[in-house]
């Protein structure tokens, strides 16, 4: 009886770490996480120097993370958990009173060499804005790290603003546009990085 119990035990705690990674694995990746305003880790490359390295592992790690069924719903839950407990400090930002996330800043972030990372916390291929007003306007903003400080004063004349850094960005910016039926693009680049910015060459597909 006791070893058929241990048998038990020992098979669901083998289901329980194994089926999050099996869930995963039969999934379809999702490239962009609204919710977090971030490119998602996908499939990594398996290579022996891949392994080797150790990056391999790392990937592994964070595409099961960022993969991992019904992701928004559970970090969406969380949020509420800690809000409810009334914590101010979640997830790297402050909760403000009027129910608005505002991006910490840190020593760390002050004293780097791009100030513009203390907007949004770095700079990312794709970060969806939702703006203060109901027009239904969706504007793309085609940008480097430049632009981070000036997106947050658009946010009155568009409902959503889409911004687009071609040097992180994986997917189509057509695409983009396409899908997202927008009415605008404004292209915000600081002039040398613009003339040098051979990621431009992803406008055409």
């Amino acid at each position: 009886m006791v070893k058929k119990l241990h048998i038990t035990l020992i098979t669901l705690f083998f289901a329980i770490i194994t089926l999050p990674a099996v869930l995963v694995l039969a999934g379809n990746d999702k490239d962009f996480s609204e919710n977090e305003n971030r490119m998602l880790q996908t499939t990594p490359e398996l290579s022996l120097d891949s392994v080797l390295s150790g990056n391999f592992q790392e990937e592994l790690t964070s595409y099961i993370s960022d993969q991992f069924p019904a992701r928004d719903t559970w970090t969406s839950l969380g949020t509420d958990v800690k809000k409810l407990a009334g914590f101010k400090d979640i997830g790297g930002a402050y909760l403000g009173k009027d129910g608005y996330y505002i991006e910490k800043l840190t020593p760390k972030s002050v004293n780097e060499k791009d100030k513009y990372k203390a907007f949004f916390g770095g700079n990312y291929g794709q970060v969806v804005i939702k703006g203060g007003c109901d027009n239904g306007k969706t504007l793309l903003i085609i940008k480097d790290s430049f632009a981070n400080s000036l997106a947050p004063f658009l946010t009155a004349d568009y409902e959503t603003i889409i911004m687009l850094d071609l040097r992180y960005s994986t997917g189509s910016a057509k695409s983009v546009i396409d899908e997202n039926n927008v009415d605008d693009i404004l292209f915000i680049q600081e002039m040398r990085s613009f003339s040098n910015d051979k990621s431009l060459i992803k406008l055409t597909f």
